[in-house]
C-alpha cells in the first residue's frame, strides 16, 4: 500500500512541476501616471497589479528574464544609464555596473540569446549591442546619427535561437535577422485582426510555457496600447484588448509563488489545489 501512496505523492509533485504558468510583467514608461513602476499583467483579463515601484532612470525603459540566473532585468534611463536585476521571489533589485562600450541613448528593448545567454538589447536610435548579464557591453552596430523618429521596441529570439524578431515604435514591419551575422531575413507586415489604428509596437516577448508570442500593438494619435498574440510567420496579430496602462517593455517570468503550489494567484494553481485535493483523497482510499 505504501508504494501505492508514494507513486500517487510522485505524479502529483510532477503534475505540479509542469503546471506552473508563467507571468507576464510590464513596465511603464514616461507619459504613465505611475511612470518606472512595474504590474503584472493578466493576460486573459488585461488587469494589472501593482508588483514594484522602480523609478531609476530619467527615460527609457526595457526589461527581459534571464533563464540562466533566475533574474528580470530591468535597464532605464541615458544620465546615467542604468541596468539593474530584481529577484521576483524577494522583491529585491540590485544595481548592475555597464561596463565596456559607452551607451550614448537609452535602451529600448531586449532579449536573451539562448545561445549565447547573453542580451540584445536595442537604443532609440537603432544602436545594437550584447550585454552580459554582469553588465559588460559589445557593440554590433552603432547609433543612427540624426535618427530621433524610429525606435527598436521589441525584440525575441526564436526557439533555437538562430533568428530574431524585431519590431518598431512607429511601423508594422516585423523584421526576422540572422542571430549569427545579425542580417535581415525578411520582413512581414504586422497584421491586426481589429482595426484598432495600430501604429506601431511597443514591446514583444515569448510566453515559455506555450510558446506564443505576444506584442503590444500601439495607436500613436490615441495613445492607446493593446495586447495580441503574434503568429510570427505570417504576421497576424489576434488582438486581446486594450491595456490599462502605457507600458513601454514586457517580459514574461515564472510567477513569483510557483513554489507554493497553495497559492491562488493564478488559474495554475487553483487547478494544482484541487488536484492535490483529488489525488490525497483518492490516496487515502486505496490506504484504508
Amino acid at each position: 500500500m505504501k508504494s501505492i501512496y508514494y507513486s500517487l505523492f510522485a505524479i502529483l509533485l510532477l503534475f505540479i512541476n509542469i503546471s506552473y504558468c508563467s507571468q507576464l510583467y510590464g513596465v511603464t514608461g514616461e507619459r504613465d501616471e505611475s511612470s518606472e513602476t512595474l504590474f503584472t499583467i493578466d493576460t486573459d483579463s488585461l488587469d494589472s497589479d501593482l508588483f514594484l515601484t522602480l523609478g531609476n532612470g530619467d527615460n527609457g525603459e526595457a526589461i527581459e528574464y534571464n533563464d540562466f540566473d533566475g533574474l528580470l532585468h530591468h535597464w532605464s534611463g541615458s544620465a546615467p544609464h542604468v541596468m539593474e536585476t530584481i529577484n521576483l521571489r524577494t522583491k529585491e533589485v540590485r544595481s548592475v555596473t555597464l561596463t565596456g562600450e559607452t551607451l550614448t541613448t537609452p535602451i529600448a528593448a531586449a532579449a536573451i540569446d539562448p545561445i549565447t545567454e547573453n542580451f540584445l538589447v536595442s537604443t532609440t536610435k537603432l544602436g545594437l549591442y550584447y550585454i552580459t548579464p554582469n553588465g559588460f557591453v559589445v557593440s554590433i552596430d552603432e547609433p543612427i546619427e540624426g535618427q530621433s523618429n524610429l525606435s527598436l521596441k521589441g525584440l525575441v529570439f526564436s526557439n533555437s535561437g538562430n533568428r530574431y524578431y524585431a519590431c518598431y515604435n512607429n511601423n508594422l514591419d516585423l523584421e526576422v535577422y540572422d542571430s549569427d551575422d545579425f542580417s535581415l531575413i525578411e520582413t512581414i507586415t504586422i497584421d491586426p485582426d481589429q482595426n484598432i489604428g495600430a501604429t506601431g509596437c511597443n514591446g514583444l516577448d515569448r510566453d515559455q510555457d506555450t510558446g506564443d508570442i505576444f506584442i503590444i500593438l500601439t495607436n500613436k494619435d490615441t495613445r492607446d496600447n493593446y495586447l495580441a498574440v503574434l503568429d510570427t510567420d505570417d504576421g497576424d496579430a489576434d488582438i486581446l484588448g486594450l491595456l490599462d496602462r502605457d507600458y513601454a517593455s514586457i517580459a514574461f517570468a515564472p510567477e513569483s509563488d510557483d513554489d507554493d503550489i497553495f497559492s491562488s494567484s493564478s488559474s495554475a494553481n487553483v487547478l494544482n489545489i484541487i488536484t492535490f485535493s483529488i489525488l490525497f483523497i483518492l490516496s487515502i482510499s486505496i490506504l484504508f
